[in-house]
């Protein structure tokens, strides 16, 4: 039997025992419901020689999420802090051991399906890079006694196929989060010789969703936790972090210049990568440079007023040319629609941070209606490019395509055979509906404004609880999994999207 699960994000500090009511840094918070998935899947006895196969399809560990001495702000200096890369393969090595002691129990409980005579397969996402060096490979298999190779890594860009069955994380499909796996190996193979890395080597760059998730999201999260969790992030998330902190708008700025690196990967309509390398296009750096991007900072920077937005927009969308929002992965990892600029998000951004939280709530209120709909939570439709995608891996002679990533659990019938994405074993948090229900029993007609007063109360509630990280109401955990039956000749018999546990929780 074969079972997929991925984006655990093991990594991040726990709180502090006098703290026993906050998140600390952690997306995942449920390391003994894994214990306890480990151990239900890996149990057979001498009557049932049939072994089980693991697949953790990428995100496995949370090196983003990782607090180390990065450069600090004067020449020379260090100050704690998040970087995109662990570079030094040492470090990194010191790293993995402390996620792997702060959630030993879940490792012990992989080293013991192992030892049952089960498999393990690792694949590599985008916020564990660091599991590709040769270093911490061997410190895994050391902390899992898997020296019989019963463990096994999936790298360089390589999918994992079993049979008719076809697994990837699915950041290819996402051109913020795109590895350039061509120049990783390169420079893991000098590491592998402790050399350094030849002058005719290309460079390893981490992507520019983990130089968002290091450089400006990590930030954000230390005050407000509910920043990587609440979907949809573009629709949800940004506009309620603008509302609440309009002083972190100078933060977009960067979120700008991110755009041209993100743009050197791009996808055809199939959701086909245009290059194999890294997977890479030609470089489109030029945006960075232009008017647009620069108008955009001087903005945000309130050098400029804002009527100056009107051309930033018209040169942004010209230029995307797919009117893709250079906002839309705040979170680092989920693309969620088109970008329609609207006056509502406008105010938003140029919110004067003199003004209360409470005079931003009917700007803030006209943005959040944009969310009416969005399907992140159907777990029957799937977002471009990530169906495309899947649709052509499909037409290629594969039954089942599985993707993560997007941590949004989806089981989707495409022609020829079955999409599944795992979604996560992490914590989101859906924005809630009911937050832009009109009021029941008042019509507009009799009561007018009414509607709008009712939301904004709701709203109000809503938004202050993200502002003191009274999360726990809302937050949502759904343990998904692929289980998937192939018969001896790799044909599959069976292939789902399950729920641990589901008959017992809520």
């Amino acid at each position: 039997m074969l079972y997929v699960i991925s984006d655990l994000h093991l990594g991040g500090d726990y709180p502090r025992p006098d703290e026993p009511a906050a998140r600390g840094f952690r997306m995942c918070t449920h390391v003994a419901a894994l214990v306890e998935f480990v151990r239900s899947i890996g149990a057979h006895d001498a009557f049932d020689q049939r072994s089980a196969e693991l697949v953790i399809n990428g995100d496995f560990v949370d090196f983003l999420a990782e607090k180390r001495e990065v450069a600090g702000p004067t020449a020379g200096s260090t100050e704690l802090g998040w970087a995109p890369l662990i570079e030094n393969p040492d470090e990194a090595a010191r790293i993995l051991v402390a996620i792997i002691e702060r959630d030993r129990v879940f490792f012990d409980a992989l080293k013991d399906f192992i030892a049952r005579g089960n498999r393990l397969t690792i694949l590599l996402g985008n916020h564990d890079i660091e599991l590709s060096y040769p270093k911490l490979r061997r410190v895994l298999i050391h902390e899992l006694d898997a020296r019989d190779r019963k463990l096994s890594f999936i790298y360089d860009g390589e999918a994992y196929q079993v049979g008719e069955v076809l697994i990837e994380h699915g950041n290819r499909y996402d051109e913020w989060n795109v590895v350039s796996h061509d120049a990783l190996r390169q420079f893991r193979s000098a590491q592998s010789r402790q050399e350094p890395q030849p002058i005719s080597a290309q460079p390893f760059e981490a992507p520019p969703g983990s130089f968002l998730v290091a450089g400006v999201m990590n930030e954000i999260k230390s005050r407000y936790p509910f920043i990587d969790l609440l979907k949809p992030e573009t629709g949800a998330a940004l506009p309620i972090l603008l509302a609440l902190a309009p002083e972190y708008r100078a933060r977009i700025a960067t979120v700008a210049t991110l755009v041209a690196r993100s743009r050197k990967h791009v996808l055809g309509a199939d959701g086909l990568p245009s290059s194999a390398g890294d997977i890479a296009a030609a470089d489109d750096s030029t945006w960075e440079t232009s008017p647009g991007a620069g108008l955009v900072r001087e903005i945000l920077m309130q050098k400029l007023p804002v009527d100056s937005f009107g051309p930033f927009v018209e040169e942004l969308s010209a230029s995307t040319g797919s009117g893709r929002d250079p906002f839309v992965q705040a979170g680092g990892d989920v693309r969620s629609g088109s970008f329609v600029p609207t006056w509502s998000m406008v105010k938003l951004l140029f919110a004067r941070t003199s003004e209360t939280v409470s005079s931003r709530l009917p700007s803030l209120l006209a943005a959040l209606r944009g969310t009416r709909g969005d399907f992140s939570f159907d777990r029957g439709k799937e977002v471009e490019p990530y169906r495309s995608a899947a649709q052509r891996l499909l037409s290629g002679g594969f039954r089942v395509v599985i993707f993560g990533h997007t941590h949004l659990a989806k089981q989707v019938a495409l022609a020829g055979g079955t999409y599944i994405n795992t979604g996560t074993w992490a914590d989101v948090l859906p924005f809630p509906a009911t937050v832009l229900d009109a009021e029941v029993g008042a019509p507009a007609s009799t009561h007018p404004g009414s509607e709008t007063a009712a939301q904004l109360a709701r709203l109000k509630t809503f938004v202050a609880d993200m502002a003191t990280a009274r999360l726990s109401p809302y937050l949502r955990f759904v343990p998904t999994y692929a289980r998937v039956e192939l018969d001896t000749n790799g044909v599959v018999l069976d292939a789902s999207l399950q729920e641990f546990g589901s008959e017992t929780r809520r």
